[in-house]
């Protein structure tokens, strides 16, 4: 059977030849579009040069050690949202974009220098080299610093790529629209199929990146790698005649942050059944009594999603090892480990149920990568064990600062590998790896069975999750339901729930088991300028005892 997607392989030889050509690249419905270029690889010995040129010359210019990073990212979006008849004017993507950024670093007297530039050439190159030494020696204020960086036990060179079954910029452009559009047009039909409410708004949209990342130092080391991230948003609006009724949803199983993944992220074979599930859950919630928030304490029950985000906000986040030292003081917060000697092995956290790991190597994660962005090939750990903390979350210089005591002759203090930097032009900072609360094993409990639980009490849809400077106390606002013997009996106007860390995890009552896992991809901010950081969480869904419920719209 020859199939669409195999025609548009079999015919790429020729596309190729025709728009090398003077002719302007055009999809099939007409649109206008940009050929993406090839990316380099560690076999490039321009990329090479370039590379080892900024290092060469920032030594020279009297640093201790140096690094640089070269970047080429590529980014495509697409948005099929609207009415049928918008849809039908809408023929390609709503966006694509290439950058390229090399981004250099030195040391000097325990200063750093960074620099980027976009312009791709050897004077650029030998310009930061010497730029970002003159950085650091500005930088350097009284008696020299003492800044050590543990060693890298890195491979010295190599090329990896992130697995990805269907990379989205291999694909034609048709192929990618006519999907996400089929999905749209498949929801409109709903209200004919399942006779249900009325269906006001569709969103169905894509996001897709791919970027090859090029890093080579002091230390002799030279790797390049690529890696992808596909997001996307499904959601419908049902209306009613009466507007408190109006009732929005999206699937929580595609998000905005994506996965690690191509456009097999999106194309998920159970994709059409999610929707059915989430009309049918929309309808059922929309028939709903509403009741007002009962401010009070209640057992709350909260879905995978949201625990995910608690998770990284207050685990995550909290466990980077430069805001437990204070370096994010100025820019996007601290952290209430403020004493990591101590506290390190010792601070309860939770329960002895929660059990949260970190990984920069599980294949779909938004952080799965070869070497991180120090070219550490990163290490698994346990950061949460039977409900204590164990150990943070670290770079090259970061883990120098750990208690020596934690290292031994056959463990020596190194790099956890969680260096990052958007792109080259953002220095590396240290964010979050992929994280894992790891569910119930002895038993597997479903998110169904763990409402059954509970006699009274608020079920939490995913909702947005605030804290403060220091990680230590937050806010959740999500619809949520009135539950009743087992069963949800009325949405709940407005609610919110307020919580310390300690507090939440220390009320963890339950967790569903590892059939009800699920992988979130999460995002958050964090320097200055702001860059952003990507990761997945896995979580189960989560009870919790005596939660404060409260009613943020209310005044005083």
């Amino acid at each position: 059977m020859i199939t669409r997607r195999t025609l548009l392989r079999g015919t790429a030889g020729t596309l190729a030849g025709t728009l090398a050509g003077t002719m302007v690249p055009r999809s099939a419905k007409g649109a206008v579009v940009k050929q993406f270029q090839e990316l380099p690889t560690a076999r490039d010995e321009r990329l090479h040069m370039l590379i080892m040129t900024a290092v060469d010359t920032a030594m020279a210019a009297g640093a201790v050690y140096a690094d640089a990073r070269l970047t080429f990212t590529q980014g495509m979006g697409i948005d099929v949202s609207g009415n049928l008849s918008e849809m039908r004017k809408w023929g390609g993507p709503t966006e694509r974009k290439e950058n390229l950024h090399v981004g250099v670093r030195a040391q000097y007297d325990g200063y750093w220098g960074f620099a980027s530039s976009p312009v791709w050439t050897k004077e650029e190159a030998t310009r930061l080299g010497r730029t970002v030494v003159a950085e650091a020696k500005a930088n350097v204020l009284g008696k020299p610093r003492d800044l050590v960086m543990t060693a890298n036990r890195g491979a010295t060179s190599g090329d990896w790529s992130m697995p990805v079954t269907d990379d989205p910029f291999a694909m034609d452009v048709d192929e990618l629209y006519d999907y996400l559009a089929g999905l749209a047009r498949f929801i409109w039909q709903l209200p004919n199929d399942m006779h249900l409410g009325m269906i006001q708004q569709v969103r169905v949209s894509g996001a897709f990146l791919r970027q090859q990342k090029a890093f080579g130092s002091s230390d002799g080391q030279f790797v390049t790698q690529r890696v992808y991230r596909t997001g996307g948003h499904v959601g419908l609006l049902i209306d009613d005649q009466d507007p408190t009724r109006r009732i929005y949803g999206a699937l929580d199983q595609i998000t905005e942050a994506g996965a690690g993944l191509g456009f097999e992220y999106l194309r998920h074979a159970q994709v059409r059944d999610w929707v059915r599930q989430l009309y049918a859950d929309l309808e059922e919630e929309r028939k709903m009594p509403i009741v007002p928030v009962d401010v009070g304490k209640y057992l709350s029950l909260i879905p995978a999603t949201g625990v995910a985000d608690l998770v990284k906000r207050s685990v995550g986040i909290a466990t980077e090892i430069d805001r437990v030292m204070g370096y994010e003081a100025n820019a996007t917060g601290t952290s209430y480990i403020m004493d990591p000697d101590a506290m390190v092995g010792s601070l309860k956290i939770g329960t002895p149920a929660m059990q949260v790991t970190g990984t920069r190597s599980s294949p779909g994660g938004l952080a799965h990568v070869k070497w991180d962005d120090e070219g550490v090939a990163p290490k698994d750990f346990t950061l949460i064990q039977n409900g204590v903390l164990t150990t943070l979350q670290t770079n090259r210089e970061g883990a120098a600062w750990m208690k020596p005591s934690s290292a031994s002759p056959d463990q020596p203090l190194r790099s956890l590998g969680c260096a990052h930097g958007v792109d080259a032009s953002d220095p590396q900072v240290v964010h979050p790896a992929d994280l894992r609360l790891h569910p119930d094993a002895a038993q597997d409990t479903t998110f169904d069975q763990l409402r059954a639980q509970m006699d009274k009490g608020v079920e939490f849809k995913t909702g947005a999750v605030s804290m403060d400077f220091q990680q230590s106390t937050g806010m959740m606002i999500a619809p949520a339901f009135k539950i009743e013997n087992g069963k949800r009996v009325a949405r709940i106007a407005t609610p919110g729930m307020l919580f310390r860390t300690s507090e939440l995890w220390g009320n963890l009552q339950a967790l569903g088991g590892p059939g009800s896992v699920w992988r979130v991809g999460t995002v958050h901010m964090k320097g200055e300028p702001i860059q952003m950081g990507y990761s997945s969480v896995d979580a189960p869904p989560a009870l919790f005892k005596e939660m404060s419920v409260i009613n943020p719209a209310q005044k005083a």
